[in-house]
């Protein structure tokens, strides 16, 4: 499974990416909405895990636009205030949201639901 991780945190970039590559999960990153839609140009994802709050493009763009283009992308939300995606028009879109700081578990949690459902789906 292809995962992109956005959120403008360096930190979690570190330790979600390592983590989730130890899993043996191929991850990219990017620090910002228009960064990512940059890198869904030229690479298919599995999965987007972003964060609302960052820089240069907000995570409610990046998923308005990232359904646009790919409807049935799978997108897990980490924020700190989750109502800013639940009180969105995106809400419908979002697969899951976690609250941050959140436990590695819950996210590997959600991941594998997402995995399952693609199983599942490809069947």
């Amino acid at each position: 499974m292809t995962i992109l991780i956005v959120d403008d945190e360096e930190i979690l970039h570190l330790l979600l990416g390592d983590v989730l590559e130890k899993d043996g999960y191929q991850i990219y990153h990017a620090y910002h909405g228009q960064q990512a839609l940059e890198l869904m140009k030229t690479e298919a994802f599995d999965l987007l895990l972003t964060d609302i709050h960052m820089p240069v493009m907000s995570g409610i763009e990046l998923i308005d636009q990232t359904h646009a283009q790919q409807p049935k992308l799978p997108i897990i939300v980490m924020d700190s205030y989750p109502h800013c995606v639940t009180q969105s028009h995106v809400s419908e879109w979002v697969t899951k949201v976690i609250t941050k700081p959140f436990d590695l578990v819950d996210m590997r949690n959600a991941i594998q639901e997402v995995e399952r459902n693609q199983l599942r789906s490809a069947a």
